[in-house]
């Protein structure tokens, strides 16, 4: 790591040219909607805020497992970690799916203890509901409909088809390019966040808990340029078509001072992902020991529980968390 001198260093060089992002800043995110079933301000918070400031910092940063896969020793091992593999190829294929119901976990860890807690989810649950809805409705409904209607019901089908395909295509992509940015054996995971931490030591913390990946014009434009996810981390208001342009500048500057500037061939990285969710689905023994002792000092589950979630009934217990919060507080 380098010294509070060489990190205000880098907070200097990166001053110099703030100028850049600056002048070609374009607020995408509020003038568009993503064209997925994930609702735009629930992503602004999980995302925009919660991600970018606490970039890999456990338990602050909820996109580490998005409370799904162990990826790093500080989350406690359980049972279900062997299935990591499988857990991880359900995520990859939903994708979509669990970026949109993402916030709503959050939110309701977050709020637990305001007196805002109704309020605030069942705004957020409402507008995802809502776009669900719409999304599902113009590409299963809609698309197909107007297709039938104009060149016949065997082309509803295929659109149909068509559409749920490129769907968990791009579920799948997505996953991986994401996943390649973050996860990858060499992208460090904080434990804390130094509560003296400077605006160099943020930038610090940004190169080293992110991955690139090397490719083609062509392959950085099929990842939206998030393949430069170092560069994306360091300036997020950048448009994302100049992080090619800024990351010889980056990547010399990693070279002054010794920072591990992590990129590979999109191979090597998700081989180093996959790798990594393996290696932490298997308990050391003294994980497998803390496992069995929280069992014994655990309160039941249902204790903790929203008095809300109830009102479902009991059908509601075959539901994840996730979805049962979502259903309770839309009402």
């Amino acid at each position: 790591m380098p010294s509070q001198t060489e990190a205000t260093k880098i907070y200097r060089w990166q001053s110099s040219i703030i100028v850049v992002p600056f002048l070609f800043r374009i607020s995408y995110s509020q003038k568009f909607d993503w064209d997925n079933v994930c609702p735009a301000p629930l992503w602004q918070h999980s995302h925009n805020y919660l991600h970018h400031t606490f970039t890999n910092i456990f338990g602050l940063d909820h996109d580490v497992g998005y409370h799904l896969i162990r990826i790093t020793e500080e989350q406690a091992w359980t049972p279900s970690d062997r299935n990591n593999l499988f857990k991880t190829a359900v995520l990859a294929l939903g994708f979509e799916w669990a970026v949109a119901f993402h916030d709503i976990q959050i939110s309701v860890e977050e709020y637990a203890d305001s007196t805002e807690l109704h309020q605030t989810m069942q705004q957020k649950t409402r507008a995802l509901l809502a776009k669900i809805a719409r999304q599902l409705a113009k590409d299963y409904v809609v698309l197909p409909t107007t297709i039938g209607l104009t060149l016949g019901g065997r082309s509803a089908l295929t659109t149909l088809s068509g559409t749920a395909t490129a769907n968990v295509a791009r579920n799948l992509w997505t996953w991986a390019v994401i996943f390649c940015g973050h996860f990858t054996e060499q992208a460090h995971i904080y434990t804390h966040i130094d509560a003296n931490e400077s605006k160099g030591d943020w930038y610090v913390r940004q190169i080293l808990g992110s991955s690139n990946i090397k490719g083609s014009k062509w392959f950085h434009i099929l990842t939206g340029n998030l393949s430069h996810q170092i560069e994306h981390h360091i300036f997020p208001d950048m448009p994302a078509s100049r992080y090619a342009g800024i990351a010889p500048q980056v990547q010399a500057l990693c070279q002054k001072y010794n920072l591990e500037y992590n990129t590979g061939r999109f191979s090597q990285q998700l081989w180093q992902v996959l790798k990594r969710i393996h290696h932490f689905s298997q308990p050391t023994t003294e994980e497998y020991h803390a496992y069995t002792q929280s069992l014994a000092k655990a309160d039941t589950a249902a204790d903790s529980i929203d008095k809300r979630e109830h009102r479902l009934g009991g059908w509601s217990r075959f539901l994840p968390p996730t979805l049962r919060h979502t259903l309770a507080y839309a009402k």
